[in-house]
């Protein structure tokens, strides 16, 4: 698709939304906070954009999440101890950021 530029923090009003995929684009920045009122989301795809910042840990508020695939960006930082609670988790992708720990 070729999609760029940020992520509107409007997307975060669409509650009833399961499943965002966004993958293999150019868009770039941080997540916006906004992003965590989608609490019905199971698969969250990401990977192959410019995001950038840390993997916000908002993400292990999503009691439903399974596949949450954030490789092919910028993020930087430790991945957050919050995503230890995603009990339905079946993938977690975060290859080629700069992580650690």
């Amino acid at each position: 698709m070729n999609l760029s530029g940020t992520i509107p923090p409007h997307l975060g009003n669409l509650s009833f939304l399961s499943w965002l995929d966004i993958r293999s684009n150019s868009f770039h920045g941080s997540l916006p906070i906004e992003l965590a009122n989608l609490r019905r989301l199971n698969s969250i795809k990401l990977s192959n954009n410019n995001f950038n910042g840390e993997i916000p840990s908002w993400f292990g508020s999503f009691a439903e999440l399974q596949n949450l695939s954030l490789h092919g960006n910028n993020f930087m930082g430790v991945i957050p101890s919050s995503l230890c609670s995603l009990s339905k988790l079946e993938l977690l992708s975060f290859y080629q950021n700069n992580l650690r720990g």
